[in-house]
């Protein structure tokens, strides 16, 4: 279970390419991929690669998991 903090929702923002928001999301694409999202959120704006990783993984993986 996700717990959410106070500030939570301006520091997991959109971002990426599909722009992945809520914190529950960095945590299941950090579970999937290893690439640890929820310490380093701004690592989608850093790297495009993950960038892209996050978009595919959304559309073929996450949606309609949420």
């Amino acid at each position: 279970m996700v717990t959410h903090s106070v500030g939570d929702g301006p520091k997991y923002k959109g971002r990426g390419l599909i722009q992945i928001t809520w914190k529950s999301a960095y945590n299941a694409f950090s579970a999937y991929s290893g690439i640890d999202c929820v310490s380093d959120p701004e690592v989608f704006g850093r790297n495009m690669k993950t960038a892209v990783s996050v978009s595919l993984w959304f559309w073929t993986i996450f949606k309609g998991e949420t």
